[in-house]
Parts: structure tokens; C-alpha cells; sequence
């Protein structure tokens, strides 16, 4: 609970003082909490805000403080932080609250990507690696590249027991 706490922390610090305060409430958190905190401001920023451009930095951040990092919780942590950044930037779920640039959409597929290949190196639960393999297929398809699309939306559906959780 109190995990819970130090993530809404970092979100909260965020709406009175910004990014500087952000950072303050950063420093003082176990780096688990504070990869996990950045996603919460995340999906705080997304769904609240509508602030594409925090959401980048907030995914920056992470990847800056999980740089040769092997610790499986944190690493499970970016995973999370990964593949919101990737999901909150595919023009595919028409958003109107929200205005994606395609060069947005087409940066934001590594971080799919990056998803992926953590779901895979955690072995995480197949639905997890079929989530992640239809995710990265979604920015192959908004590419342009539909044979690659069509080949990840397949295994996609291979990996989890209920098609509806990789369905278009």
C-alpha cells in the first residue's frame, strides 16, 4: 500500500510544482517506485491532462534511470512504462481528445518493440507476449508494413487463450 502511495506521490507532486518537484519526489523513492511512479504520471498525463509531450518526458526519465539495469522488478516496471508510451501513441484507437503526428506514432513503435522484448526476457504470461506482439504489429500496420503486421497480429493469437485480448 504504501508502494501505491509513493506513485500517487509523484503524480501529485507533479500537478503542484511540475517537473522540478517531480524530480524532488524521485530522488527520495526506491528506483522500482520511482519507474513505477513515472508510469502512473503516465497514464495521469494521458488520461487527465491530454499532455503527449509530458508523457514523452516522463518515458525518457525512465529509460534514463533504467539504463543497464538487470533488476527484474524494475525491469518489469519499464515494461509497463513501455508499453503505455507505445499504446498512448498509436493513432489506431482514434483518440479525438488527443492529436498524435504521424511521426509521433511511427518513434513511439520502439517503444512496442522494447515491450516485447522485455515481455520475452521476463517470460512474462502469454497474454502478456501476445499483447506486446500485437501492439508492435499495430505500428507495423500503421507503416504501412502489413505482411510483418499481419505475421505479429498472427502469433498474437497464437500466444493467448481468448482471442479477444489481440482483436483489432
Amino acid at each position: 500500500m504504501a508502494e501505491m502511495a509513493e506513485q500517487q506521490t509523484v503524480v501529485e507532486r507533479s500537478l503542484g510544482g511540475g517537473w522540478v518537484e517531480v524530480d524532488s519526489v524521485l530522488a527520495g523513492l526506491e528506483l522500482v517506485d520511482q519507474v513505477k511512479g513515472l508510469n502512473q504520471l503516465m497514464i495521469h498525463l494521458r488520461w487527465e491532462e491530454k499532455d503527449l509531450a509530458g508523457i514523452s518526458r516522463a518515458a525518457s526519465v525512465a529509460e534514463g534511470l533504467v539504463e543497464g539495469v538487470v533488476d527484474e522488478d524494475v525491469l518489469g516496471a519499464w515494461k509497463a512504462v513501455c508499453y503505455n508510451r507505445a499504446a498512448f501513441f498509436w493513432r489506431g484507437w482514434r483518440d479525438e481528445d488527443v492529436d498524435i503526428s504521424v511521426d509521433s506514432e511511427l518513434a513511439s513503435r520502439r517503444f512496442a518493440l522494447l515491450n516485447l522484448e522485455l515481455a520475452e526476457q521476463l517470460d512474462k504470461p502469454a497474454v502478456a507476449k501476445g499483447r506486446a506482439e500485437w501492439l508492435v504489429g499495430a505500428f507495423d500496420w500503421a507503416a504501412g508494413e502489413l505482411g510483418e503486421a499481419t505475421r505479429r497480429f498472427g502469433r498474437a493469437s497464437e500466444l493467448v487463450e481468448d482471442e479477444r485480448e489481440v482483436l483489432m
